[in-house]
């Protein structure tokens, strides 16, 4: 399959999937997919590159495309730090999919799309959790995001292992009863 139109890729890709956008250099949509979690969040666990391109491909295959595209932005958990962002920038360069490419944190890109440059703060409870602000000065500012063994208070990991916690201590008789044991 020949590549006959630019495109660029947008990712967003976390804990419970990878989501793709597919567009072309007008910022028509494409197509859109998703794949399997791109964060294995276990300490020392990388960005999961196999899951990022997979889920390319299958857009690619979908728009009746090939790589590379001109452009690729992944807004990824786990990537809070600028060497992870380099070693993902140039893994998925490596791999050929797309001829530049700027990864981010998944709290940045949400962050954009609700704020643009205007400041703002966004909260964000999915698989994990985080707090992120511009203050009107351009000062940024982080809380939480941490991971699951760290600090991801209020994300839905944090919330289902509580749960299961209490279910287990109920049975076991060393906590109080809940309608979540039966």
């Amino acid at each position: 399959m020949k590549q006959t139109k630019r495109v660029v890729i947008g990712i967003d890709g976390g804990g419970t999937a990878t989501r793709v956008l597919l567009m072309d250099a007008d910022g028509n949509e494409l197509t859109r997919c998703e794949g399997g979690p791109a964060l294995t969040d276990w300490p020392g666990s990388p960005v999961d590159i196999e899951a990022i391109e997979i889920a390319v491909e299958r857009a690619f295959e979908e728009a009746h495309l090939a790589p590379p595209s001109a452009a690729l932005c992944a807004g990824l958990a786990g990537v809070g730090r600028e060497a992870e962002r380099k070693v993902v920038e140039s893994e998925l360069v490596d791999r050929g999919i797309a001829e530049r490419v700027q990864v981010i944190t998944d709290a940045e890109a949400a962050f954009f799309d609700a704020f643009e440059n205007d400041p703002g703060i966004l909260l964000i409870a999915g698989t994990g959790s985080i707090a992120f602000g511009r203050a009107e000065d351009g000062r940024i500012a982080r809380a939480g995001g941490w991971g699951t063994l760290f600090g991801d208070e209020g994300s839905g990991y944090e919330i289902g292992l509580q749960a299961l916690r209490s279910a287990a201590q109920a049975a076991d008789g060393r906590g109080g009863q809940t309608q979540l044991l039966p």
